[in-house]
């Protein structure tokens, strides 16, 4: 009774508004960022003239990263990417979020928690949790990764009776989670989980004689993101030796 009263008071807005409160103050009154926010958005500025990594400009990171920053840098800079940043983390936070906890509710049979109250209040959360973390004043690039982890890591929990969509769900997590790992490659690292996660899923879905294979949709998701990211260097004059030895 006393989480239902909650969910009806304004308390909910609280985390989503100390969020908010991090980001406008990062936008408007924090003055210095990370370096390496200037370095990737020089990058984004090389790609405006046709110049990729490995080919024109050394870099770490992998093209992805590139791709991303070409878009702030031509729309102005840090503040640009800040406010991609905070859209980014809102957008796929209120999704996965939306989705986890109407999963929860349904399979629960919780029908008397308000899914819209407590959805906007776990993402508040969720974004407070972000802008709390060291280098978001700068809106690093974890904050861009992480939301893609976290909707690829909600897709591969929810679950659906209908196999049609469990193959849409885990071939989008093996996408989403291809984005967070060409942003953050130590995500990568969590591909075990995720194939585990899919085969258990694979293992509980018996509708029919051909089983769905769901490990293979999560691993081709992941696959083909991955191989589209590394494209362009296929139609450039020794693109591919210099991807070769970049990536090496």
């Amino acid at each position: 009774m006393q989480f239902k009263r909650f969910l009806d008071s304004g308390s909910i807005y609280i985390p989503f508004l100390g969020a908010f409160f991090l980001f406008v103050f990062s936008l408007f009154f924090q003055p210095i960022h990370d370096w390496d926010l200037d370095s990737f958005l020089y990058l984004g500025s090389r790609l405006q003239d046709g110049k990729l990594i490995y080919i024109d400009d050394f870099e770490t990171k992998l093209p992805l990263l590139q791709y991303l920053f070409s878009i702030p840098a031509y729309l102005g800079g840090i503040g640009a990417w800040r406010v991609v940043s905070f859209l980014t983390a809102l957008i796929l936070g209120s999704i996965a979020t939306h989705l986890l906890i109407n999963d929860l509710t349904y399979h629960l049979r919780q029908k008397t928690i308000k899914n819209h109250s407590l959805s906007i209040f776990v993402t508040g959360f969720f974004l407070l949790f972000l802008y709390s973390l060291p280098g978001s004043d700068s809106a690093h690039i974890e904050i861009f990764s992480s939301s893609f982890l976290y909707l690829s890591f909600v897709l591969m929990l929810i679950r659906r009776e209908d196999i049609a969509h469990s193959k849409w769900h885990i071939f989008s997590a093996g996408v989403f989670l291809a984005i967070a790992a060409l942003i953050r490659p130590n995500y990568v690292y969590l591909i075990p989980l995720f194939v585990s996660l899919a085969f258990i899923k694979d293992k509980e879905i018996r509708s029919n004689f051909l089983k769905p294979f769901l490990t293979i949709y999560f691993l081709a998701g992941f696959l083909i993101f991955i191989l589209l990211n590394f494209l362009p260097y296929v139609f450039l004059d020794r693109g591919l030796f210099a991807l070769i030895n970049g990536l090496n």
